[in-house]
C-alpha cells in the first residue's frame, strides 16, 4: 500500500513539473536561438519535450503552410480515388465478362437439357433398332457355329475313314 502511495506521488510530482520544465526550456532554448547558440543537443532536447524553438510564425505564414498541406493532402486524396475507380472499372468490366461467360453456359445448358429430353423420349426407338442389330449379328454368329460344326463333323468322319482304312484299327 505504500508503494502504491509512493508512485501516486512521484507521478503527481513529475506531471506537475513536466509542463513547467517545458516552459523553462522553451524560454531557455528561444534565449540560446537568439543568440545562435542552438545546437544539436538543444534540438534534441527540444524535440523531446515537444517544444518548438525558433521564430515565431506569423498568423498568414501558418496559414498559407496549412493551405499547402491541406493541398498536398487533397491531391493524395485525388490520386488515391482515381485509382480506387480505376480498380471498379476493371472490376465491372470482368464482372461483365463474367455474365457473358454464364449466359453462354447457359444457353448451352439448356441446348443439351433439350437435347437430353429428346433423348429421353425416344428409347423405344433406339431400343428397338440396338435389339435388330444384335438380332442380325445372332444370325450371323448362329449360321457361323453351324458351319464350323458341319465342317468339323465332316473332317472328323474323313480323318476316321482314313484312319480305320489305313491303320486297320
Amino acid at each position: 500500500m505504500i508503494i502504491e502511495i509512493l508512485a501516486a506521488i512521484i507521478a503527481t510530482v513529475l506531471g506537475g513539473l513536466f509542463p513547467l520544465i517545458r516552459k523553462f526550456a522553451k524560454s531557455r532554448f528561444d534565449k540560446l536561438y537568439a543568440k545562435g547558440k542552438y545546437g544539436k543537443f538543444h534540438q534534441s532536447v527540444a524535440k523531446l519535450l515537444d517544444i518548438e524553438v525558433g521564430e515565431e510564425k506569423s498568423f498568414d505564414k501558418r496559414l498559407e503552410e496549412n493551405f499547402e498541406k491541406l493541398q498536398k493532402a487533397f491531391e493524395k486524396v485525388e490520386h488515391a480515388t482515381e485509382d480506387f475507380n480505376e480498380l471498379l472499372r476493371e472490376k465491372e468490366a470482368s464482372v461483365l465478362v463474367m455474365k457473358e461467360q454464364v449466359e453462354v453456359l447457359s444457353r448451352k445448358e439448356e441446348n443439351l437439357k433439350s437435347k437430353m429430353e429428346s433423348m429421353g423420349e425416344s428409347p423405344d426407338e433406339t431400343q428397338k433398332l440396338f435389339e435388330e442389330s444384335i438380332a442380325k449379328m445372332r444370325k450371323r454368329n448362329a449360321r457361323r457355329d453351324y458351319a464350323i460344326f458341319v465342317f468339323a463333323v465332316i473332317f472328323s468322319g474323313l480323318i476316321t475313314y482314313l484312319v480305320r482304312h489305313y491303320v486297320n484299327v
